[in-house]
């Protein structure tokens, strides 16, 4: 019984006591005395107290998509008799696989040493902080409140999107069928000593690079904007990864959309490019646009990653041709590779089509060397269990089919990719083949 109960019963107790004092009633003046002899007891009991929880100093900090982390804490009860429970939360996107995050041991009258430990998985990814072990200690009678404690911020969790296995890639006897941009001169990477020529300042250049004294020689021109030195590029070649943030992409289970593997087919590709010694730049379509400029080298790849690791769907996404008007204005003069990672449907198909054709006003076209490819992550096969789901699924893919054969048209590879029958590691081995 809570504190409140135990005043109540007191009071019953020494209402009893009067009533069989004023009776003169052996009974009530029995068991209200045994009440109070009762309570007079409990209260000498003191419940625990003096509780010391410590997480493992080898707790994680970062993680990835479906990898297995165990977590665990020491827990130390020094005085006092009674239950101890003890609460770890976990974030709702991730899955208990082994042991328990919420356990209740007792307390006697020697100090208590335990131990929580369970293990968890990484369902999607994402920034998610992590709090303190709760805990709450009980009176054996229930006759005070509880003592509740803990749930301060402990660490952040950062999960980021499952690696794929690239060691066959990386193998110089493999050969791929992947596309490369071809004759195109990066714009981002690492300058070299060689001047090419003094333009005007464009979103993304590095301030350092700004000529301050050309720039106040040709003020009085009119020029409002600053002048910059550039200088050639170690990169040769420039890789553009656009990815769609419209409301289709939320298509798929609470634990993984769409979404959530353009992001893992967005790492895996900017970390094969990135490889290859290509300069590999990033547009976000969200409301107001996101992009990182081509760069190359490690250092890109965690840029990159960092803004794939807390992606979300935008409620009012920008469009695809301006996402590939922008991308072709910074890299005009180039022929880039454009990669579009969208979900095609009959919804989304136009909006697809319209990036294709502006993409295609900054390369060349043919039917041999496509500088346009299109992935289209199917998510239809994760909601598909039973036949006519499945076959619901295929009808939802063949309604796509006009729209896939306009792109074709347009000189662009579309890449079918359904999570559900084969991960993004075979679709890049077997090469970006419709």
């Amino acid at each position: 019984m809570s504190y409140f109960h135990a005043r109540g019963t007191t009071g019953i107790a020494v209402l009893l006591f009067l009533v069989g004092l004023v009776l003169g009633n052996i009974v009530f003046l029995s068991m209200g005395f045994a009440i109070l002899i009762f309570l007079a007891l409990s209260l000498a009991i003191q419940e625990p107290s003096g509780v010391v929880i410590v997480r493992d100093p080898a707790h994680p900090t970062t993680s990835y998509v479906g990898q297995v982390i165990e977590r665990r804490c020491s827990i130390t009860v020094y005085s006092g008799i009674g239950p101890v429970i003890v609460h770890d939360d976990i974030p709702e996107q991730f899955e208990l696989v082994e042991g328990s995050n919420y356990r209740v041991f007792w307390k006697w009258l020697r100090p208590l040493q335990t131990q929580l430990a369970y293990k968890i998985r990484c369902t999607k990814r994402g920034i998610y902080a992590t709090f303190a072990p709760r805990h709450e200690l009980r009176h054996p009678m229930n006759i005070r409140t509880a003592k509740r404690g803990g749930g301060e911020l402990d660490s952040v969790l950062t999960v980021k999107p499952r690696l794929i296995s690239l060691r066959r890639m990386r193998d110089p006897r493999t050969v791929s069928n992947i596309p490369l941009p071809i004759g195109s001169v990066a714009k981002g990477g690492i300058p070299t000593t060689d001047f090419r020529e003094i333009r005007e300042y464009l979103h993304g250049d590095p301030h350092s690079s700004i000529n301050w004294k050309a720039t106040a020689r040709f003020s009085s021109r009119g020029t409002n904007r600053p002048l910059v030195n550039e200088f050639e590029k170690e990169g040769k070649k420039m890789v553009w990864l656009i990815i769609d943030l419209s409301t289709t992409m939320s298509t798929g289970t609470s634990v993984a959309d769409a979404l959530d593997y353009a992001v893992e087919a967005a790492s895996a590709l900017s970390y094969f490019y990135l490889e290859r010694g290509c300069s590999v730049g990033l547009y976000l379509c969200s409301e107001q646009g996101t992009m990182r400029p081509p760069d190359v080298g490690k250092r890109q790849y965690q840029v990159i990653l960092k803004e794939l690791i807390g992606l979300h769907v935008s409620d009012s996404p920008q469009p695809l041709a301006v996402a590939a008007k922008k991308c072709g204005r910074y890299s005009i003069g180039t022929n880039p590779l454009f990669i579009i990672i969208t979900c095609l449907t009959t919804l989304s198909a136009p909006s697809v089509i319209r990036g294709v054709k502006e993409a295609g006003n900054y390369v060349n076209l043919s039917r041999n060397k496509r500088s346009v490819i299109v992935v289209d992550v199917v998510p239809f096969g994760l909601l598909s269990h039973r036949e006519e789901e499945k076959l619901g699924s295929e009808v939802l893919k063949a309604l796509t089919g006009p729209e896939s054969r306009a792109m074709w048209r347009l000189g662009a590879l579309l890449v079918r990719w359904d999570p559900a029958e084969r991960n993004f590691s075979s679709v890049m081995l077997r090469g970006l083949k419709a």
